[in-house]
């Protein structure tokens, strides 16, 4: 939006989003050290706390492939969730600069 000058051409092939996310979460995982006969159900599951990240991400979509008509666009996510709620051990920082690369979008 800040530099309205777009190349021709590419615009009609290409898109590029830029957005702030935030999630949050449990996780379940069925627990081994349990047997299903011994214990009620709801045992049977391990559960985490509620986990959250947040940070800034782009997406690029490929709306066109030039001759290629009839294949669906195709989108190339880049995330960098700069918080998390529940680091990992191996380096205890929840504010650290990381990043995960993802196609298309679940939204």
């Amino acid at each position: 939006k800040y530099f309205n000058i777009p190349p021709k051409g590419l615009l009609k092939n290409f898109h590029l989003d830029s957005y702030l996310f935030f999630d949050a979460g449990i996780l379940e995982a069925n627990n081994p050290n349990i047997s299903e006969t011994t214990l009620p159900i709801n045992n049977l599951l391990l559960k985490t706390p509620i986990m959250m990240s947040a940070g800034p991400g782009f997406a690029c979509t490929i709306k066109r492939w030039s001759y290629f008509d009839g294949i669906k666009p195709l989108t190339i996510r880049f995330d960098m969730p700069l918080y998390i709620s529940n680091a990992p051990d191996v380096d205890n920082e929840n504010i650290k600069f990381r990043w995960q690369l993802g196609i298309n979008r679940s939204f």
